[in-house]
């Protein structure tokens, strides 16, 4: 489970999260909503070590993660996606991947030296890559450069990142903004494949036919808190949030 308690961040006096606790169970679909400047991205820029709270605790399980590195967090098997799109664009969509996959012996100095064991592990990285892309429909332009693909193709391309990691939880910033309609569905697939694995997914989102469709509980926020937290058509229902926010 990841969570946060009493988390508060403030940038240059402006309030982005004010005193937020919410807590994420394994295996659960959670989507974030809110206007624009409530704290969404804040919250999951806190729980990923991007951003420092002010005040309060994140925790990943039993282990406490505020003030973590996020490269640290991730090793313990939190990752995420990002509204700018990270990837090396000079790279293949495949070499993009193969980077994702975490504890390579490659990145050990003396095995890297002497090349003992390589071989087989580069191998078998680079069919288990193969795989990942076949799933989120990238598997026939593995080849390409990650800059020449476009910009639904590369958001795919961002979660198999996240799959290739080997986290059990994914925090996805609107994983199907601005994607036309048949990519945004081949996301909602993938996710859904997620879920089935028993990944706890928290995304970011303003497509509320997505949130709808994929999400089992709906979080709520405005100003830095949260205001309402449930299930979708509970929370998607109520004639404040309808007129606030949809």
């Amino acid at each position: 489970m990841v969570s946060c308690v009493d988390v508060c961040k403030a940038f240059d006096g402006v309030v982005a999260l004010n005193r937020v606790s919410v807590s994420f169970a394994p295996g659960q679909v959670c989507a974030v909503i809110g206007p624009n400047g409530a704290g969404k991205t804040t919250l999951l820029n806190v729980l990923t070590g991007f951003v420092r709270p002010d005040s309060g605790r994140c925790m990943l399980g039993s282990t406490e993660i505020t003030g973590m590195t996020p490269n640290r967090i991730a090793s313990q098997g939190l990752t995420r996606t990002f509204q700018d799109l990270r990837l090396v664009r000079r790279l293949s969509v495949l070499e993009n991947v193969l980077l994702a996959f975490p504890h390579q012996d490659g990145e050990k100095l003396l095995r890297a030296l002497l090349r003992v064991g390589l071989s087989a592990q580069d191998a078998a990285l680079m069919t288990e890559a193969g795989e990942i892309l076949s799933t989120v429909s990238l598997g026939e332009s593995k080849q390409e450069s990650a800059g020449d693909l476009s910009y639904g193709q590369q958001k795919l391309l961002t979660i198999a990142f996240c799959i290739a990691s080997r986290a059990n939880t994914l925090l996805l910033d609107e994983p199907v903004s601005g994607v036309d309609p048949v990519t945004a569905e081949r996301v909602l697939q993938v996710l859904a494949d997620l879920r089935t694995q028993g990944k706890t997914l928290v995304f970011v989102e303003h497509d509320i036919s997505a949130v709808r469709q994929i999400a089992d509980r709906v979080l709520v926020m405005s100003q830095g808190s949260v205001i309402a937290d449930g299930l979708p058509q509970e929370v998607l229902g109520r004639p404040d949030i309808l007129e606030a926010y949809l």
